[in-house]
């Protein structure tokens, strides 16, 4: 399963997530207003028996009062679906290896790191790639099919992906799944964010 499908099936699970919030939200944003409305209508007449003013002070502060806690829903019903969203991700990236079009993934991941190393190689420089050891079977297969294979160690503990560097270690790229997802948190966080605010 590909990267950007990952993130479409996320952002529909969202979509449907913001949906069912907004509309929970809705419905108690509306209690809230019909509370308020009534409260104020309450206090209206009975200030109309006493004295106005004091009435329509307290009306206006139940107004705002409510739209302050109808806010507050909102604000919080996008923090859930937002961490929801970010759980939703993790635990998916977290089952890569499972998927069947893994191999190709791990393929992709292997050789994006090592073009991404080359322009730092000495000449005749071979890379190196370090790669968890559940993925041995994947990438043995990957090497048998690729003209100059690097070395490879498998010492990383990761949900998938690879660590591509120099021979003296001294230039690095990281392209695990879940250091690529933590590079990614920012952004996510963005357009979660933006998506959210637009529903």
């Amino acid at each position: 399963m590909s990267l950007d499908t990952i993130l479409q099936a996320i952002e529909t699970d969202c979509a449907k997530e913001i949906q069912r919030l907004e509309a929970r939200a809705g419905q108690e944003i509306q209690a809230l207003r019909e509370q308020a409305c009534q409260e104020a209508e309450r206090v209206r007449c009975q200030a109309i028996e006493e004295t106005i003013r004091p009435a329509y002070r307290e009306g206006a502060r139940l107004r705002h009062q409510a739209s302050l806690d109808a806010l507050r829903i909102v604000d919080e019903a996008r923090k859930q679906l937002l961490d929801a969203a970010l759980r939703e991700t993790r635990d998916r990236l977290s089952c890569a290896r499972t998927a069947p079009d893994y191999p190709d993934l791990l393929g992709f991941l292997a050789l994006q790191a090592i073009s991404a190393l080359r322009s730092s190689l000495q000449p005749g420089e071979t890379p190196r790639l370090l790669a968890d050891r559940r993925d041995r079977d994947v990438i043995e297969g990957l090497l048998q099919s690729w003209a100059d294979p690097p070395q490879v160690e498998y010492s990383l503990s990761c949900w998938g992906g690879v660590v591509a560097e120099s021979q003296d270690g001294c230039v690095t790229v990281d392209n695990p799944l879940d250091a690529r997802l933590e590079r990614a948190m920012p952004l996510i966080h963005n357009r979660l964010g933006e998506m959210l605010e637009t529903l």
